[in-house]
């Protein structure tokens, strides 16, 4: 390999809907998009699922100090 082609990193500009599964074996319904650095996030969760919300969240924190 003798050449290297620089290029700009990728933008986030593609929506993708993910649903995690619960620990209960249900999941969440929950519909999140990243677009340009920005999540949103529509949840429809009980007292069951809070703590997966709370899991999922902590990792879009992380996706999103790295977009930015």
């Amino acid at each position: 390999m003798s050449e290297v082609e620089l290029v700009d990193a990728p933008h986030a500009t593609q929506k993708r809907d993910i649903a995690k599964p619960s620990a209960k074996g249900g999941k969440l319904n929950v519909t999140a998009y990243v677009d340009g650095g920005r999540l949103q996030l529509t949840a429809d969760v009980g007292p069951d699922e809070i703590a997966d919300l709370k899991d999922m969240l902590a990792k879009y924190e992380e996706i999103l100090k790295l977009l930015s």
